[in-house]
């Protein structure tokens, strides 16, 4: 049975989503909770540290600085989803019925895939702007502030080119976007199939790591070069960087699937290797 057919793909999925459904559910109540008291937390705090007869001017300011700080945490949440990957089937008895459904092994691991890389992050961003949406309909009720959303500000405010950047510059761009988020998003999930505890905090801190490193040698190592190097061999360079982050992001996903693979119903009880 290790060939991938779509159809017991579904049907997987399908049976997943059902025992899974009261996780998932609890999951977006508590988001849509604690954004809505979050954002009516911090406007009440805005509202009585602001000197002035009225604070309606400053409303839209202050959401755009409620709406980075959820976009801070949204991403922080969605990482965090993804070191969940096994996080279901490490319990014993949801193991041995998950693993023994008859269903290849890369039908199974693309259902826990596309579980913490689609479903989950959906679910989330709903009960986001569920909860954005009940602050707003409960503010218009008791001030003259109007709807004003935070979710245009997080989508308005990412900016990555500026208006004189050729189309070749955005592309390069856009692929290397892309190669990162690829990239950063395979070592959760490597890391949240290999480990079974701690998974978000170790590559968290690995990449912090990492990204210190780099940001206190790379100046050196490019500073003796940097009048000499023509713009189309810096360009090369770039995208042979693109290259090797996707082929690394390739082999994390790889190495993930692997691990699965090889997964049994007791394993060791730090990693899952």
């Amino acid at each position: 049975m290790e060939k991938f057919q779509f159809n017991r793909f579904l049907n997987v999925l399908r049976w997943y989503l059902q025992v899974n459904r009261n996780q998932l559910l609890a999951w977006m109540a508590g988001t849509l909770l604690c954004v809505f008291a979050g954002e009516m937390g911090m406007l009440w705090i805005a509202s009585k540290s602001i000197k002035a007869s009225s604070w309606t001017p400053f409303y839209p300011e202050i959401v755009n600085g409620i709406s980075f700080a959820w976009f801070i945490g949204m991403l922080i949440l969605l990482l965090f989803i993804q070191t969940t990957i096994f996080g279901r089937i490490n319990d014993k008895r949801f193991a041995t019925t998950f693993l023994t459904l008859p269903a290849s092994n890369a039908e199974k691991y693309a259902v826990l895939f596309i579980y913490v890389f689609l479903i989950n992050p959906v679910c989330i961003f709903l009960a986001y702007t569920l909860g954005d949406t009940l602050r707003m309909l409960v503010m218009s009720l008791f001030s003259s502030v109007g709807m004003v959303s935070y979710l245009p500000h997080i989508v308005g405010g990412i900016h990555i080119f500026t208006p004189s950047d050729s189309p070749v510059t955005q592309v390069m761009g856009y692929f290397t976007l892309f190669s990162c988020i690829v990239w950063v998003h395979s070592m959760y999930i490597t890391a949240g199939a290999g480990l079974r505890k701690h998974a978000f905090f170790s590559v968290s801190l690995a990449l912090v790591l990492f990204a210190t490193i780099m940001a206190y040698l790379f100046p050196s190592w490019v500073e003796p070069f940097t009048w000499d190097i023509p713009m189309p061999v810096i360009k090369t360079i770039n995208w042979f960087c693109i290259l090797c982050g996707l082929i690394w992001a390739a082999f994390n996903y790889r190495l993930s699937y692997r691990i699965f693979k090889n997964y049994q119903v007791i394993n060791n009880k730090k990693t899952n290797l």
